[in-house]
């Protein structure tokens, strides 16, 4: 039969074709059981069988060459030895045996014997038959004795087991506790050895963690293995990959190990404040084993509980890096966060918080966020009540020239460069039309005092020591930019104006010394508290606010000539622009139409959630396209150019320019970046609705932030920028543990009031010559204020009303020789100062301890002062043994030695000083709670 194809031909391709099929199915097969993953897991495995092989030896012989390790068992042996030629301890040992075998005979014999009668006393209840009924009380009336008997045969028993077990124990005593010391040397070894062994049997494997609520499945830890080691985990993987780069190992291999490292994790020491890697296991500056995670992160948020996407971000399902990451992953909302913008997530779940340990660019762009006032244009979740940031601008006329405002809307920058104030590139016609318009508004101001002339020189001292600098910077003196940018809230911007130019601003000296006298009686609303001056010294600080002028041959905004500032159009054009620009969004303006106007710019509250195909790249397009590494790397280069330089994109942009630094950029990217619309589960979300504390917290640190209390005081780590401007010692507290230090209604008299109706500087420390303002809160915001600090202290926000504690005249008696011999009074005074005594060494005084000071705080402060004041030069009387981990006395021959007693002693006298004579305590009195 003829065909029509050529049968050896079709044979070779068969024959190809076949052998095509055969090299795909192996090339899948191998894909299959050799994923992306598995390089990651074996390479984990051999380096972990590796590492705990290392340890286990290190362990061993360090262990092995431990002379005091070697002394122990020495002891041991020696007292075990003795012990057994003891016939006291032989006969206990069979005696305690014995006892416990017939404890157990008679225990089991008594329930039985209950058990009866228990379903004898069942029957009796429930029989109908008299017969039965008298049958079944005749059988508990026979039991009732036997189960007598046995209870006190029981109890005779176990009192005689537990005398034998007594005298065992203190026959015992000295070889437990070095079996103790062995032990907790021996534990290491026995931990080494037993992850060595276990290491051997692990095998490669998809790692998963799996949480409903979240919504989060978390195969994260399948390559990056190493999550959750210790530090030397880490020093042995770095050194992996100094090696291979030493090699010139590929990329891939080095990639590998660097996915092995740990998460990154910091603990404190205790003793000595010294922060290292965590797991070391004793501080390597001092030696210490009193270590703790700092800031408590990992041990807050583990990983069997929140995963690596609910903070990284990412495609927690996927098994290949790409898509893990999922920064190029078009539909996918949650890409993994940039290094730089880690901390956004953290916002998610602490969506109203300010101040969040462990995460310092957040903490810092959420607080940026507040004090430049951008809620002032644009509503975000937790800014709806959000005071305005600047100045009333109800009197302005009577405040500045024309001229003055219209250079300073030119080009705030030029007079203040680190003011608040940004820049909005107006025109000359511009600048012209807002004067017009703020001067036509402006309401009249009648000044009830009339300068009297004063002595600049007195006016620079005052400026200089009563408090002023913590919030302005004057030329010469120094101010807030003096202290450590780290530390201050607002970095290197002025809380309230420079006042190195306030002599050519503000040409009144009549509005100047009223101003300084009551500030309110310029505008009720000012954030400027009153500093209780005399009328000599408001007239000595304005003669020298007065010198304070613009250098001569300062190139000025050139001027425009001036129009007619009462002409109607300039007036309306002036409103127009005031509705266009905002400017309503930081000021008061006493016009019933600008009141009206609302916010002009987009609500930020689901910022995280934009996706980037919404966003508007205007003229940088191609730029940002180009230079964006990934897909979602173009909404973050986006939002960091927009704030950078707000009006780039295409004409028409309203946003001012803030000149913010490279680091503000990113820490405020990194607030927008929290701010998201996703429901959080119940359980991970920080309600303020829910949690008093936390709300507590979040409306009382908007005031301390909005008072600037931080420019005196340091407050949660941050402010005290008035404090290098000061003599060591001179300087306002720390108000760490404020919520727990003091009286809740001390407190509230003492922020109304801060001279508790003495009219003068309190007698806390009376020879300070920072004073503490007069801010004329009201009761509700002193109330909000007081409730913040209880909540920093985890401490009631609100303490009932209780009995005045009363001290213990006894212990009064005992703790003044331990007051007396601790020399308290070389810095704690109780009485007037003596003339010409260093006021900067000494402390607050002692005798309000008594209303002021809770007897709880006292105690605990005295074991251990740096926890509550890190760095305060109050010396720690009762140190900690390292070795016991009890506190140890400098006086073991008061009180018989016993720290408590002492401090509770020193305490009661304490308390005794300035506290006011009342009867002594009754024998059936209720003495008060000890901590």
């Amino acid at each position: 039969m003829d065909l029509f194809y050529n049968t050896r031909r079709l044979n070779q391709i068969f024959l190809i074709l076949n052998a095509v099929a055969i090299v795909l199915i192996g090339i899948v097969l191998y894909k299959e059981h050799r994923p992306e993953w598995y390089p990651y897991q074996a390479t984990y495995i051999q380096l972990l069988q590796e590492f705990t092989e290392k340890e286990y030896k290190r362990i061993k012989e360090e262990v092995g060459k431990d002379e005091e390790f070697k002394s122990l068992q020495g002891q041991l042996t020696e007292v075990s030895n003795q012990l057994g030629r003891n016939p006291r301890y032989s006969e206990l040992s069979r005696q305690i045996s014995q006892l416990r075998q017939e404890v157990s005979a008679v225990q089991t014999k008594l329930a039985e014997v209950r058990l009866d009668y228990l379903h004898y006393e069942d029957q009796f209840f429930w029989a109908r038959n008299p017969t039965k009924k008298e049958r079944y009380r005749q059988q508990l009336v026979s039991l009732k004795p036997e189960i007598e008997k046995l209870t006190k045969e029981l109890e005779e028993r176990e009192r005689r087991l537990a005398e034998a077990e007594k005298a065992f124990t203190e026959l015992d005593k000295e070889r437990q506790e070095l079996l103790k010391k062995i032990g907790d040397k021996q534990f290491q070894l026995t931990v080494a050895e037993t992850a060595f062994r276990a290491s051997f049997r692990e095998e490669p494997s998809i790692r998963q963690i799996h949480k409903p609520e979240l919504n989060l499945v978390d195969r994260c830890t399948t390559c990056h293995a190493g999550y959750d080691k210790s530090a030397r985990w880490k020093e042995f993987i770095e050194g992996k990959i100094r090696q291979a780069r030493r090699r010139n190992a590929s990329p891939k291999e080095i990639q590998i190990l660097q996915a092995l490292l740990p998460h990154p994790r910091t603990e404190k020491c205790a003793q000595c404040g010294h922060v290292q890697d965590y797991g070391v296991g004793q501080c390597r500056q001092c030696g210490s084993r009193r270590l703790a995670e700092d800031p408590p992160i990992l041990s807050k948020h583990p990983f069997d509980q929140f995963g690596c996407t609910s903070c990284h971000g990412g495609q927690g399902v996927a098994l290949k890096k790409e898509q893990a990451h999922a920064r190029d992953e078009r539909h996918w909302l949650r890409p993994m966060l940039p290094k730089d913008y880690t901390e956004a997530a953290c916002g998610h779940c602490h969506r109203y918080e300010m101040v969040i340990p462990g995460a310092p660019r957040l903490t810092k762009g959420r607080q940026l966020f507040a004090l430049l006032g951008c809620f002032g244009c644009h509503d975000a979740k937790g800014y709806e009540k959000a005071v305005k940031i600047g100045p009333s601008l109800t009197h302005i006329a009577a405040k500045v020239s024309d001229e003055w405002l219209f250079q300073w809307l030119k080009n705030p920058d030029q007079w203040a460069p680190h003011s608040r104030m940004p820049m909005f590139f107006l025109s000359d016609d511009e600048a012209w039309a807002l004067v017009a318009y703020l001067k036509s508004v402006s309401k009249p101001l009648t000044l009830p005092y009339r300068y009297p002339g004063g002595n600049p020189q007195k006016g620079r001292q005052l400026v200089r020591d009563i408090g002023c600098l913590g919030c302005h910077n004057v030329p010469g003196l120094g101010g807030p930019k003096s202290r450590d940018k780290g530390s201050r809230l607002l970095g290197n911007y002025d809380f309230g104006p420079d006042l190195g130019k306030f002599g050519s601003k503000v040409s009144d000296p009549d509005w100047i010394y009223n101003w300084l006298l009551d500030p309110k009686l310029i505008d009720e609303m000012a954030r400027m508290p009153k500093m209780r001056l005399t009328q000599q010294e408001a007239a000595d600080i304005t003669a020298f606010l007065l010198t304070l002028k613009e250098p001569p041959g300062v190139q000025k905004v050139a001027f425009s000539p001036r129009p007619n500032l009462s002409h109607p159009e300039l007036i309306n054009r002036g409103f127009r622009l005031v509705a266009n620009y905002g400017c309503h969004g930081c000021h008061n303006i006493p016009d019933p139409e600008a009141q009206k106007l609302t916010k002009i710019g987009k609500d930020l509250s689901t910022q995280a959630d934009l996706d980037v195909h919404l966003i508007d790249f205007g003229g940088l397009v191609l730029e940002i396209f180009d230079t964006a590494p990934t897909y979602w790397d173009r909404a973050y280069r986006w939002l960091e150019r927009k704030l950078k330089e707000p009006r780039i994109f295409r004409e028409g942009l309203r946003m001012p320019q803030y000149g913010l630094t490279d680091e503000e950029v990113k820490a405020l990217v990194t607030a927008l970046l929290s701010f998201t619309g996703r429901d959080i589960h119940k359980d991970y979300f920080r309600d303020i609705e829910r949690d008093a504390h936390l709300a507590a917290a979040v409306i009382g640190r908007e005031l301390v932030m909005g008072y600037n209390c931080m420019g005196c005081h340091v407050i949660e780590g941050f402010g005290g920028d008035i404090w290098p401007l000061l003599k060591d010692g001179m300087q306002p507290p720390d108000l760490k543990s404020q919520g727990f230090r003091t009286h809740h209604d001390w407190l509230f008299r003492f922020l109304k009031d801060p001279t508790l109706g003495t009219g003068r500087q309190h007698s806390i420390r009376p020879w300070l010559q920072v004073r503490m303002p007069t801010f004329g809160f009201d009761d509700e915001t002193v109330n909000s204020i007081i409730r913040y600090f209880a909540a920093l202290d985890n401490q009631s926000v609100f303490k009932g009303f209780r009995t005045p504690y009363r001290v213990d005249p006894h212990l009064v008696q005992k703790g003044k020789p331990l007051f007396d011999q601790l020399q308290c009074l070389a810095c704690h005074p109780t009485g007037p100062v003596q003339p010409g005594a260093d006021v900067a060494q000494l402390a607050p005084s002692l005798n309000l301890a008594w209303s002021r000071l809770q007897p709880e705080w006292i105690f605990q402060f005295l074991l251990n002062p740096n926890a509550f004041q890190p760095g305060t030069r109050m010396p720690t009387f009762f140190p900690i043994d390292e070795q016991t981990g009890k506190h140890q006395t400098p006086l073991p021959e008061i009180m018989g030695g016993d720290v408590e007693q002492q401090v509770r002693a020193l305490r009661e006298y304490v308390l005794s000083l300035g506290a006011p004579k009342t009867p002594p305590i009754s024998n059936g009195a209720r003495q008060a709670k000890k901590p």
